[in-house]
């Protein structure tokens, strides 16, 4: 019989890490938006994050959360916690997180008090995998949500955008009468040719960059402009 493990977070994060330096590094490494992040985070108890795993998915999960900064910890499924007993009409249940009590068996996941029967339910963070990064794949590679849209600095910089980014098409745009067109091309399809053709470390990591890029395509086309306004209106005040 396989070996079944779950991954659990302790509910403390890495040294050296803040509460939202964790939950920024959990919206990049993962498909949490941050309300679901910051809910994972906020209790400061153990949770369970996935059971029933093998172990290599249950290192996958270790992996990817440790990376965005929280402690976890991976154990073996206990094969002989024992049936929850019926329970009579009188009694309740109640669904509560994992006990953090590390004197109690790690993998225990049902603990009884009086006639109260506590349920360790797993949290919706259950489904959580992590996303994989596509970029720098080639062609076909999946685009993901904030990539695509308008490159200024693609259509400003162009062949120059073109080669800091990998994107060699783009120096079509240094030939006569071809160069407007294609940097035309280049502000609508740049961004996804970008992720596609060179690796980066996150959607985050891609949008900074190409904000730069942006930056200094409008300062190149701001500098021209005030120079051709100075030539017209310094001659103006100039004549006696």
């Amino acid at each position: 019989m396989e070996t079944l493990y779950y991954v659990r977070f302790t509910g403390r994060l890495q040294a050296g890490l803040s509460h939202e330096d964790v939950v920024t590094n959990l919206i990049n490494l993962t498909n949490l938006d941050r309300e679901k992040a910051e809910s994972l985070l906020s209790s400061g108890k153990a949770h369970v994050l996935k059971k029933d795993a093998d172990l290599e998915t249950a290192e996958q999960y270790r992996t990817t959360f440790e990376k965005a900064g929280m402690v976890m910890q991976v154990d073996r499924m206990n094969a002989t916690v024992p049936p929850l007993p019926a329970l009579a009409k009188a009694e309740t249940v109640q669904y509560s997180t994992l006990a953090t009590d590390n004197s109690a068996p790690q993998a225990d996941l049902l603990v009884k008090k009086e006639t109260t029967a506590h349920i360790y339910e797993t949290p919706k963070s259950n489904l959580v995998m992590p996303k994989e990064n596509t970029s720098g794949q080639g062609k076909g590679a999946e685009i993901p949500d904030g990539v695509r849209g308008w490159s200024w600095g693609a259509f400003l910089l162009n062949w120059i955008w073109a080669i800091g980014n990998k994107t060699w098409i783009g120096l079509l745009a240094m030939i006569p009468y071809v160069g407007f067109i294609m940097a035309i091309v280049l502000g609508a399809k740049g961004r996804e040719w970008a992720w596609q053709n060179k690796e980066w470390k996150s959607v985050e990591h891609f949008q900074s960059v190409q904000k730069r890029w942006a930056f200094w395509g409008l300062i190149l086309l701001i500098i021209p402009l005030l120079g051709i306004i100075a030539a017209v209106v310094i001659p103006m005040f100039a004549q006696p």
